[in-house]
């Protein structure tokens, strides 16, 4: 295995076993920050569903980089991006090989 630009076959099916899971954690992080953008405030309720349209507009575009189409060859940034994100918990980290764990915490700065 090239861990630098790739990871098993094993590793990358996990990652897609893992893939929804990681998926709905990020949508509750995302819905959590349209609900404070909707908090009433001194600006206009049409100026606060602005702000929450432009939020989504944005974050769906990152969703669908990570995770539209996940390709073998992409799926160990994917899991370095994911873990560094606070995505992907240090018990889910440890399914994965050795060699992908420790690819991954060579990036671990501060879990």
């Amino acid at each position: 295995m090239n861990i630098m630009n790739d990871i098993s076959e094993s590793d990358w099916k996990l990652l897609k076993e893992l893939k929804p899971l990681v998926l709905d954690r990020l949508c509750a992080h995302i819905l959590q920050k349209v609900a404070e953008q909707c908090d009433p405030g001194p600006e206009t309720n049409h100026q606060r569903f602005l702000k929450a349209r432009s939020l989504i507009e944005n974050v769906n575009v990152e969703i669908a980089k990570a995770f539209d189409d996940m390709p073998r060859e992409t799926a160990l940034s994917r899991l370095k991006s994911l873990f560094s994100q606070g995505l992907i918990s240090d018990e889910e980290l440890s399914r994965f090989s050795a060699e992908t764990i420790s690819e991954v915490r060579r990036i671990d700065t501060g879990r």
